[in-house]
This record gives structure tokens, C-alpha cells and sequence, in this order.
């Protein structure tokens, strides 16, 4: 498997691009690219290179019909028919809030926290391991120690975890800062049995489920968050 934003070579990546659009349009699309208009959505920082060699895979390989190329944070507008807002894009590795007015975007008020899905996945190791979480397996409980893998942390990101309202939030975050009785967290949610791989089964803790997207509300740097 090739990362495709990691080629230099401009041959290579329209090769490999013309591998990707092929795989996309003939296997899972099973439609004829000539026959069908086509809409990008981008992001504002996409490389020109990248782009470049994109439109000439597909107009002079495919002969595609028509393009049309959106910035992403516009898209978002589009779908609550407003034109002024602020979009917060949170990927893996960092957050971007981007301001839009009137359909234009201010790019000298972008902000950038690094902040995202990854500091999610960091934290829910890092309170596993010091909670000392346990899988189950054949009767024998184990005590986690090593890193799991990437996939799985996303998973149990997405399937147990969850943001907690805002004075809740307030109050973990100080109960983790300072470890303050007076802001002791009572009747935390329940524990999660969480399957891996249909043998071993994960205990989470139900006070990690709520705690650990509050690492991306904690400030950072010049007060970001």
C-alpha cells in the first residue's frame, strides 16, 4: 500500500494517482467517469502540486465531464444555508478554526491548536495504563502495559467515549488539575466490557469514558483550545 501524499516524484504520484481514481471509479463506483460530473472538496491547504497532478489524472487519462473544486469549511456553510460562521475542522493531528464572512474566508484569523483525534487516543492509553485497565482472557485477568494498537483506540474512541456537558467538563478538568475533593466527580457512568478480537475482553472504566475528550478543551500554548 502506497501513501499517496507521501510521493515526491510528480510520474510516481500521477501514476499512483491514476491507480487510486481507477480503484474508486471502476470497483466500488461501477460507473463510467465520462458519464458523470465530479465535485471536489478540499482543503484551503492542499498542496498545488497534489492538485495539479489530480486534474490532469482526471481530465486527460478519465476525460471526465465537468469538475467542480469547493473549499471543505464552505461545504459546511452550504448545508446550513448561512454565509457568515466560524468552522472548527478538528482533524487527527490538529484543530483549525477557520472565520468565513459573506462566503469569504478570513485567513488572517485562522487559528491552529494542536489538538485533535490523535490527543484523544494519547489520553485514552495514558488513563488506561494508570488506572491499570485489565483484559479478560480464558478466566485470566492481565493488567494493560503496552500501547494497543492505533485502530483499536480510535474504536473504543468512537464506541464508548463521549464529551461530558460543560460545568461536568469544568469540574473533571479540575479534579484532574488539582485533584480537589470539592470537585470530586460522583456517579460516574458505567463500565464498558469492550470485545477485542471475539476472545479477550477490555474493562474501561466509566469515569474514563467521560473524562478523556476533555484534553481537547485544556488550554494549550497562548491559551488555545
Amino acid at each position: 500500500m502506497v501513501n499517496i501524499y507521501s510521493i515526491s516524484d510528480d510520474k510516481e504520484l500521477y501514476s499512483a494517482l491514476k491507480q487510486f481514481i481507477r480503484i474508486l471509479y471502476f470497483r466500488y463506483l461501477a460507473v463510467n467517469p465520462k458519464d458523470r460530473r465530479l465535485v471536489i472538496v478540499e482543503s484551503i491547504f492542499c498542496c498545488t502540486r497534489f492538485r495539479n497532478q489530480l486534474l490532469k489524472v482526471l481530465y486527460f487519462h478519465y476525460d471526465i465531464q465537468a469538475l467542480l473544486i469547493v473549499p471543505q469549511h464552505l461545504v459546511c456553510l452550504a448545508t446550513l444555508g448561512v454565509s457568515t460562521a466560524l468552522v472548527l475542522d478538528v482533524g487527527y493531528k490538529e484543530a483549525v478554526a477557520i472565520p468565513v464572512i459573506e462566503g469569504v474566508t478570513a485567513v488572517d484569523g485562522l487559528q491552529f491548536a494542536p489538538l485533535g483525534g490523535k490527543s484523544v487516543h494519547y489520553r485514552i492509553m495514558d488513563e488506561l495504563i494508570q488506572r491499570r485497565a485489565t483484559i479478560r482472557h480464558a478466566n485470566q485477568e492481565t493488567v494493560i502495559s503496552e500501547p494497543l494498537d492505533e485502530t483499536l483506540l480510535e474504536d473504543i474512541k468512537i464506541r464508548t467515549c463521549f464529551v461530558a456537558p460543560f460545568e461536568r467538563g469544568v469540574r473533571l478538568s479540575q479534579q484532574r488539575v488539582d485533584f480537589d475533593e470539592g470537585s470530586a466527580i460522583t456517579s460516574p457512568p458505567n463500565d464498558v466490557k469492550y470485545p477485542i478480537d471475539g476472545q479477550r475482553v477490555l474493562h474501561i472504566p466509566g469515569s474514563l469514558r467521560e473524562s478523556v475528550c476533555e484534553v481537547l478543551f485544556e488550554m494549550y500554548g497562548d491559551e488555545h483550545t
